[in-house]
């Protein structure tokens, strides 16, 4: 049976995080954005966290834009590592690391249950 989870695609990456996009920064989000057939493309805002320095005012904390701007090499390389355990013979229930990059992949592409 096909579900329509068999059927998402994202954009294709590299993805970038940028502070500026169809609008200039606010300090609120941070604009993750592609390029596709050479035009920029908006995937997501990312909220910008609360984060405090030594003086207690509010400083731009980018890690969360950073993280979801990897997303589709990180699935490029838990891909291509699953797939070296399978031709291994070594993705196996009892090999963690398997089912973790498994679970990983299931994950990203919509498939997690």
């Amino acid at each position: 049976m096909t579900t329509q989870a068999d059927n998402l695609t994202h954009t294709p990456g590299p993805w970038r995080f940028t502070s500026s996009f169809y609008a200039p920064y606010k300090g609120d989000h941070f604009p993750v954005v592609a390029t596709l057939d050479g035009q920029r493309v908006h995937v997501a805002d990312v909220a910008n966290p609360i984060a405090y320095d030594e003086e207690g005012e509010a400083i731009d904390n980018p890690a969360n834009a950073h993280l979801i701007s990897a997303a589709p090499d990180l699935l490029a390389a838990c891909e291509v590592a699953l797939a070296a355990y399978q031709l291994a013979g070594k993705d196996t229930p009892e090999n963690s690391t398997a089912t973790a990059l498994r679970e990983a992949v299931t994950k990203a592409k919509g498939l997690a249950q």
